[in-house]
């Protein structure tokens, strides 16, 4: 379902999955690995370098639970993104962004990759930039440090009565 000059890499267990599942002696198995590369599982510095090259990152999750850490990669390194509704799912807000494009059904999932790799990449506004940047941990737990220090000193101010309190102060 591919272009002629494109091709996709897998990296992490997904690859290991799919050469179990699609061997290359099953029919499909052999159109699937004309065109895919299984990289097992990267260093971090490796997958840096395969997100740098890719032209298209693409999230083709359609079950499981967890934090979605390759989502909010792929929001920022700003490349073109395909993926589900379950790999945006808590990004609703970045669907909106230029380059991402949501498809969950097998064919339209084809078809957004080749349609994909064909468009031209969008670059992004000084603002949709700021909102990417917003998928980073640093932002993320900021709104719970004011939460945190709140419970921290309630607890301390519990803990300070309770001393005065034994001591008779």
């Amino acid at each position: 379902f591919l272009p002629k000059n494109a091709c996709i890499m897998l990296a992490g267990g997904i690859s290991n999955y799919l050469q179990q599942e699609y061997s290359s002696k099953k029919i499909w198995g052999v159109k699937l690995w004309a065109k895919a590369w299984p990289l097992g599982n990267l260093s971090d510095d490796n997958l840096a370098g395969l997100i740098e090259k890719s032209e298209v990152i693409v999230l083709p999750i359609v079950r499981g639970v967890g934090s979605n850490l390759k989502t909010a990669e792929a929001i920022l390194a700003d490349k073109k993104v395909v993926a589900t509704s379950l790999a945006l799912r808590t990004f609703e807000v970045y669907n909106k962004l230029p380059n991402i494009y949501i498809a969950d059904s097998m064919q339209d999932f084809k078809q957004a990759i080749n349609k994909t790799i064909n468009l031209r990449k969008i670059q992004r506004t000084s603002e949709q930039e700021a909102l990417a940047q917003n998928v980073q941990w640093k932002y993320c737990l900021a709104p719970l440090k004011q939460e945190l220090e709140i419970m921290v000193d309630g607890k301390l101010k519990v803990l300070l009565r309770r001393v005065k309190h034994k001591l008779n102060f």
